[in-house]
């Protein structure tokens, strides 16, 4: 499958899986978001650049 943008990647997701909640769009656009952080997350610690990269500090 092939999309022209990422609108249009939430929408489907938003008519096709999302259909259920009360506010698809913002499901499927949460969902897309998720997916591009742990896309993200892999390439950098492919790139070797982890150790400069922290996700979810404590704080004090």
């Amino acid at each position: 499958m092939s999309y022209a943008s990422i609108d249009e990647i939430q929408k489907t997701l938003a008519n096709q899986v999302f259909q259920h909640t009360s506010d698809q769009k913002k499901a499927a656009g949460r969902a897309l978001g998720t997916l591009i952080e742990i896309i993200t997350y892999y390439l950098i610690r492919q790139w070797n650049l982890a150790s400069y990269v922290t996700i979810e500090l404590k704080l004090p």
